[in-house]
């Protein structure tokens, strides 16, 4: 077997227990083929073949033109091996182990497409594929690239692609083509699949008919259709809301596709975003107590704050949106608000707060009607990205101003503030350069347990803080973060059990999550979860409902 380690090839002839360095060979790795005793190693600058188990390696370059490889694939059948790549976008063959190249663009085949991916099955090279992630096109060759055609053809209205939810409420070119990964079924060469920024596709009758894999309509599909998931999700969610009023209905915010809402307690869902003039993002839901469906949203058209790439420049506004009837549809309550992205919203009586991202907290006294400024003493006029608000039940309210990049640099710090007045004045608790967010104890206002994220070649702040006496004095806790995930923290959460104050959970974009279960002194990572990108948590009796950057919501057994 063989490794690439950066610029390095490495190869094991027992089963990985020891490795050698591979000599005379070196640089960006894009594929291994090992073809009987022959082994084959795709490097950008050209296809290079060993036959004494990668003691030696030769280039095979000859009638290859100039140029980066993008791709590598081959096999054999019948005494016959056929090796492919990509180079200049186009794609060649070789019938003799790599000693000539020649071109693979046959008849049939569009030119001047970008195309990036080649693959077959290893023990049918004849049968090939070729990617391009610009266009939705695949074309398929049955005669090693002599003659082509293009089998892939997605349509709402008609095609060979049995789509599912997103292409219906977004239309077939929201996700892309195959722009994120494309491959075959080594030992099939009627099994291929794509990915895009949205959706897996699969075809098990070599193009024929594709059919997408991420998603089940329960009824009839088409646009606000109920679908459930199964299970390859690749979507951003922030937190996932059980209705006070009726606890059968679900909700999930999400980033890029907004807003997701269930009546049946989450076993089928609709995606429901009507009325929302800022539908990429929600990130928080607040439940009028006093009338069933009646529910407010935080909004915005930028999504991932607080995260690395979205805390530089404010692109995208937002603003809040109100829903009577349960969130099946929204509508702007957004005056006197500043276009900026919402983030946290939070209901108390008659008074609404929100975070606008990038300028402050905001207050209404008349259920969303009108909106006044309420930061005096919050922030600077150089860090105002205000990211969540927390109202404890004695009335204080707590806001963290998360982290203001400047290139790779935090010059300016945020932190964690407290106003006792319903917003009129707030103070300073804890300066943090990256805080995310953070948890009060709902019976004593003075525990509060603050995330931290480090941040790469500056301030190691990644972890949790504490304190118990209101921000006089904080404490970081003492996490055994496991370096053989990253060498830095980003913690995204604290959550405490209403149910039981001593159990904590964190969630982390760099480590998966931690729970102690002595009010912080002795933590443990959370075995089973299979993902390491974790935002919130939401507890409902013995239900744990986990949301994740990038894999959906997960619910414990």
């Amino acid at each position: 077997m063989f490794v690439g380690a950066g610029p390095e090839i490495w190869g094991s002839t027992d089963a990985g227990r020891t490795w050698v360095k591979c000599d005379n060979i070196g640089g960006k790795i894009k594929s291994f083929l090992i073809n009987n005793k022959v082994m084959f190693a795709a490097i950008n600058n050209g296809i290079y073949i060993s036959d004494d188990y990668g003691k030696t390696w030769s280039l095979k370059n000859k009638g290859l033109p100039g140029g980066e490889v993008l791709s590598f694939c081959g096999g054999s059948t019948a005494g016959k091996t056929v090796i492919y790549c990509i180079v200049n976008n186009d794609a060649y063959r070789s019938f003799d182990k790599g000693e000539n190249w020649e071109s693979a663009m046959g008849r049939g085949i569009k030119t001047k497409e970008a195309y990036n991916k080649v693959v077959c099955a290893e023990n049918n090279p004849d049968i090939i594929y070729l990617n391009t992630p610009s266009e939705f096109l695949v074309f398929k060759s049955g005669d090693s690239g002599n003659n082509w055609k293009n089998c892939y053809f997605p349509s709402v209205e008609s095609g060979n692609v049995n789509i599912g939810w997103l292409s219906y409420e977004y239309g077939t070119g929201w996700g892309g083509p195959f722009n994120t990964g494309f491959n075959i079924n080594p030992a099939n060469p009627d099994y291929v699949a794509g990915t895009n920024y949205g959706e897996i596709i699969l075809t098990i009758d070599g193009g024929k008919t594709w059919k997408q894999i991420y998603s089940k309509p329960v009824d009839t599909p088409k646009k606000g259709a109920r679908w459930t998931s199964t299970g390859l999700e690749v979507t951003a969610a922030w937190n996932y809301y059980i209705d006070p009023h009726d606890n059968i209905k679900h909700y999930i915010c999400y980033s890029d596709i907004g807003f997701a809402r269930s009546e049946d307690g989450g076993k089928t869902w609709v995606h429901s975003v009507d009325g929302n003039p800022w539908r990429n993002t929600i990130y928080e839901l607040a439940f009028d107590p006093d009338n069933a469906g009646v529910i407010y949203a935080a909004a915005s058209k930028q999504h991932g704050i607080p995260y690395w790439p979205n805390i530089e420049i404010i692109k995208y506004g937002g603003g809040v949106i109100k829903s009577v009837d349960y969130g099946k549809t929204w509508a702007s309550i957004s005056k006197g608000l500043p276009d900026k992205p919402a983030t946290s919203i939070i209901k108390d009586n008659n008074t609404i707060f929100a975070a606008m991202f990038g300028d402050g907290v905001y207050r209404s006294d008349d259920k969303g009607e009108t909106w006044v400024k309420k930061s005096n003493g919050l922030g600077n006029s150089e860090n105002m990205h205000v990211f969540s608000l927390k109202l404890h039940k004695n009335g204080d309210l707590f806001c963290s101003i998360t982290g203001k990049r400047t290139g790779g640099k935090f010059p300016v710090p945020g932190g964690l503030y407290k106003s006792t007045d319903k917003g009129d004045n707030w103070g300073l608790l804890k300066e943090l350069h990256w805080t995310t967010n953070f948890d009060v104890d709902p019976d004593n206002s003075y525990v509060i347990y603050l995330a931290g994220c480090a941040i790469p070649g500056g301030h190691d702040e990644g972890g949790v803080y504490k304190t118990v006496d209101g921000g006089k004095v904080w404490d970081k806790l003492n996490i055994d973060f496991p370096v053989e995930y990253l060498n830095y923290v980003h913690v995204y959460g604290i959550f405490i059990n209403p149910e039981k104050t001593s159990s904590i959970y964190i969630t982390t974009g760099t480590h998966g999550m931690f729970h102690s279960n002595d009010n912080g002194k002795t933590w443990k990572e959370v075995d089973g979860f299979p993902f390491i990108g974790t935002t919130r948590i939401t507890w409902d009796k013995d239900n744990m409902y986990v949301s994740t950057q990038g894999a959906g919501v997960w619910k414990n057994k």
